[in-house]
């Protein structure tokens, strides 16, 4: 990127953060990503896919941390997680498996 594309990113960036300011209060998506801090091999993969920049590393850890008011739970996390570390709260593989085999017609 070049320098005013860099400071462009940033101002929105910046606006998106204060928005939270303004509104008094905080709502927080009830499926958020949560990681196995156990499991992460810390490859950063999730991070990459991340269309709402709600994954960090965590170097103290050395794993992969969710900003949870950033993250939107669409799950591209965890389906692109190869140790599958990372699971949408409440909702695991085993119970998402029926709906998108629904969803995809098989």
């Amino acid at each position: 990127k070049d320098i005013p594309d860099t400071i462009s990113q940033a101002h929105g960036a910046a606006a998106r953060a204060t928005q939270f300011f303004h509104q008094g209060e905080v709502i927080k998506e009830p499926l958020v990503a949560e990681v196995d801090h156990e499991v992460c091999s810390g490859c950063r993969l999730c991070e990459a896919v991340c269309a709402f920049e709600a994954l960090r590393f965590d170097p103290r850890r050395r794993s992969m941390s969710v900003l949870e008011a950033a993250c939107k739970g669409c799950g591209a996390c965890a389906a692109a997680c190869p140790s599958g570390a990372i699971a949408l709260r409440h909702y695991r593989f085993e119970q998402m498996l029926p709906w998108a085999e629904g969803m995809l017609g098989g």
